[in-house]
């Protein structure tokens, strides 16, 4: 299970990374700039590589500067194995500005730089927990669809 974090500022991708590895998330895909996340994701152009899809659990996505989130988050929700991801994103400046830029393009939470400790650390367990019950009921949804096809199939026979 991954996290992929993007942070354009080297000091913050590092800073992230370190508190998620100290709070016992070690499988983390760091990049600094979206087209760094797509070629480490396989997405780089039209197709994805089947070698290449990960895991992913959470995405950490920094917009103070990057005017490309709205477009990258539109192509990781557009991939069937990356639609449920829940995105953080962060930013700098002012929270009344980014964080209706954020949430207009699909992320589910939000955090301020400079970066709280434990608000993060809440943050992503939160988005964890989402990812997990989301991945839960699509599963239970699958049980349910899989039944409701057996009972339709004892049906025919029983009709018969």
């Amino acid at each position: 299970m991954s996290i992929l974090i993007i942070d354009s500022v080297e000091e913050d991708l590092n800073a992230t990374a370190n508190l998620l590895r100290s709070w016992g998330y070690s499988d983390l895909i760091s990049c600094r700039t979206f087209d760094e996340a797509r070629a480490r994701l396989g997405n780089s152009g039209l197709t994805l590589s089947p070698h290449a899809i990960h895991d992913l659990e959470l995405a950490i996505i920094d917009i103070s500067q990057n005017e490309d989130y709205p477009k990258f988050v539109q192509e990781l929700k557009e991939k069937i194995y990356y639609q449920d991801i829940p995105i953080l994103t962060l930013s700098e400046g002012s929270r009344a500005e980014k964080m209706p830029l954020a949430f207009a393009y699909g992320a589910a939470d939000f955090v301020s730089k400079p970066i709280a400790e434990y608000e993060l650390r809440a943050r992503v367990r939160s988005c964890l927990r989402l990812k997990h019950e989301v991945d839960r009921r699509k599963a239970r949804e699958r049980e349910l669809l899989e039944a409701s096809h057996q009972l339709s199939d004892l049906n025919r026979i029983l009709a018969t």
